[in-house]
């Protein structure tokens, strides 16, 4: 208020119809035009110049990101390339703070208004001391999909103690473990260092093993209009970098407002298929006690799958290509299945309301593609399924753009 000279003024968007509100406004900014010196702002010049110099930076690490995450989806893809995993089950966590769309999200994965939404919760919120863990399940032909939504925390704050409790318990709700941990971030509001120290010390119990098991789940995509996700990572700050870096550069969108849209979240699925075919089939457990028999390989069987993925990798390498096979352009969002909204205020007719019908052709779409194509997975390359990427990238820096 200060900073402004205590000008201020309110509107009440109710109130279509009241012009003096409108009028008062117009004195008000009438008044201070006649206070100021210049009849209208000038950008300093050196403020422009530091601007354009920050955007252009900005678009460079954006097309180093999304060059990263193609060359790493191409050269995982070679190496995987045959390798067929067996899938019968999908186990999701979700992670973020309050408000991040952790319910829609929930919602949209199993196309079912199943999550209590934020609003909701936040009604309630006061009653209850703390909140719990909540798991729902569906079924996608023959996949069966369990989501485990854990409470969130206010933003810019540190994660209570007993919430660290509830993301252990998340695990043993999806025994033997879940196959990914989504952290949910919007895009709609800033992603701080207060946000990124929570999550990191959200995790910090499992051990640095547990990043080869997460992947960045962006909600509220339609705030991006026609940026691309990696001009928003690059622009958002280091804290949203180093987040997205920790996970291996595996990111996925999902617009929460489109609900039943049948394309985004198949595409979720694959990187999520893709991120298990690279941790051999094997789900996430904090440890021998939660029971999860995992396959000993002999050592001649790893030194023979060693030298395999060895000359895997060589021979990918020899055809990576000096440029991306995809170029670096603006993007429309797929209209794919997408939900097409009722013009009569979704009214029921005898076939049922219009998105309940959308819905149910969204969730069959997916369960057709679930048990054609994750019933005998293996890794697909290309930039819809950059989820395969490097399990683990902590300290590794970008690649130079003319690399």
């Amino acid at each position: 208020m200060k900073k402004c000279g205590n000008r201020y003024h309110v509107l009440d968007n109710m109130k279509h119809n009241d012009e003096m509100q409108v009028q008062d406004l117009l004195e008000k900014i009438e008044e201070m035009w006649a206070g100021n010196e210049d009849p209208h702002y000038k950008v300093d010049p050196d403020r422009e110049a530091q601007l354009e110099a920050r955007k252009e930076a900005e678009g460079k690490l954006a097309r180093r990101i999304r060059k990263t995450t193609e060359r790493q989806s191409r050269i995982l893809g070679k190496l995987f390339e045959g390798e067929r995993l067996t899938i019968t089950d999908l186990r999701i966590v979700l992670l973020g703070r309050q408000e991040s769309g952790k319910s829609m999200a929930g919602n949209n994965i199993l196309f079912e208004e199943i999550f209590e939404r934020d609003w909701v919760k936040k009604e309630f919120q006061d009653q209850r001391r703390t909140e719990k863990c909540v798991k729902h399940e569906g079924n996608f032909g023959r996949i069966n999909v369990a989501v485990v939504e854990t409470p969130g925390w206010p933003a810019d704050t540190t994660a209570p103690v007993w919430l660290k409790e509830e993301v252990l318990r998340s695990v043993s709700m999806c025994a033997p473990g879940p196959h990914v941990f989504l952290l949910v971030v919007p895009i709609s509001k800033a992603f701080t260092e207060e946000d990124h120290k929570a999550l990191v010390e959200l995790l910090m119990p499992f051990g640095e093993r547990v990043w080869r098991h997460c992947m960045v789940l962006f909600t509220w995509g339609d705030w991006l209009n026609d940026r691309l996700i990696e001009e928003h990572i690059a622009g958002e700050g280091k804290s949203l970098q180093r987040l997205v870096e920790k996970c291996g550069y595996r990111y996925h969108v999902l617009n929460c407002h489109v609900f039943g849209n049948h394309f985004p979240v198949k595409l979720l699925f694959q990187k999520i298929i893709d991120l298990i075919t690279w941790n051999t089939g094997q789900c996430f457990t904090a440890g021998d006690k939660q029971g999860n028999k995992q396959s000993v390989l002999t050592e001649e069987e790893w030194n023979r799958r060693e030298q395999d993925l060895i000359n895997r990798m060589l021979r990918a390498f020899g055809n990576e290509p000096e440029e991306p096979t995809q170029p670096f352009v603006k993007r429309g969002a797929s209209l794919d299945g997408a939900f097409i909204p009722s013009m009569s205020g979704d009214a029921p007719s005898e076939f049922g309301n219009m998105s309940d019908l959308w819905r149910e052709a969204s969730r069959a779409k997916v369960s057709e593609w679930l048990k054609t194509r994750a019933g005998n997975s293996d890794v697909t390359s290309g930039i819809g399924s950059m989820s395969a990427s490097a399990s683990h990238v902590d300290e590794s820096p970008l690649p130079d753009e003319n690399d």
